[in-house]
């Protein structure tokens, strides 16, 4: 069918490393015997190798469609991303502290638009746009003891419009408008006390 455009694109990685952060004293202040405090700005002193693993993968789908006059088109996209780290805590080479952590974010969008036909000096764009994201900060670990868990999630609606004129080959007026609306949640805990719970909406 001619006047249906469908395109799949999705994409995977996954990378381990040791590039994860790596504290420092400061101005040399440790409680740690016999601490290895390094002189150099950039460097650190550490117990362990510490590493990191991030797995990142998403897909999309993009379609657009001939009506006759105007264009439907559509914009789904997914995306995880999964993060695992382990690092070197106390900030010297004495094994006293180490920290867990693990993540995971996921994003889902979804836009629609309606786009006007090349003829004629009068045109124009409308659509609407949806964003719905979960992040989860679970199994922070500080030497090894169960620590904050916590997670938020954000949502988000807008409508937009767009419209250009053009008077002459070298003069055009475009104007437009764009409404929105977003809300957050945030929920996090310990393993001891009550866990929060925080709501915000943001209006234009």
């Amino acid at each position: 069918m001619d006047a249906l455009e469908v395109t799949l694109a999705g994409d995977w990685s996954k990378r381990t490393d040791i590039t994860i952060y790596s504290l420092k004293t400061i101005n040399d202040n440790t409680a740690s015997a016999a601490a290895i405090i390094p002189p150099g700005r950039d460097e650190r002193a550490l117990s362990f190798t510490p590493d990191a693993t991030v797995e990142n993968y998403g897909g999309s789908v993009r379609a657009t469609l001939d009506l006759g006059g105007v264009t439907l088109g559509s914009i789904s996209s997914l995306r995880k991303v999964l993060l695992h780290a382990l690092t070197d805590s106390d900030r010297t080479q004495v094994n006293g502290g180490s920290a867990e952590f693990n993540t995971s974010q996921k994003t889902f969008t979804q836009e629609l638009t309606l786009t006007s036909g090349s003829g004629g000096p009068f045109s124009w764009v409308a659509g609407v746009y949806y964003y719905n994201d979960l992040a989860k900060h679970y199994n922070f670990r500080v030497n090894g003891n169960p620590s904050v868990t916590a997670q938020i999630r954000s949502e988000a609606i807008s409508g937009f419009a767009e419209g250009t004129y053009e008077i002459s080959d070298a003069l055009s007026v475009i104007g437009g408008v764009r409404y929105n609306s977003e809300k957050r949640e945030l929920d996090s805990s310990r393993p001891t006390g009550t866990p929060r719970t925080v709501k915000s909406t943001r209006l234009p």
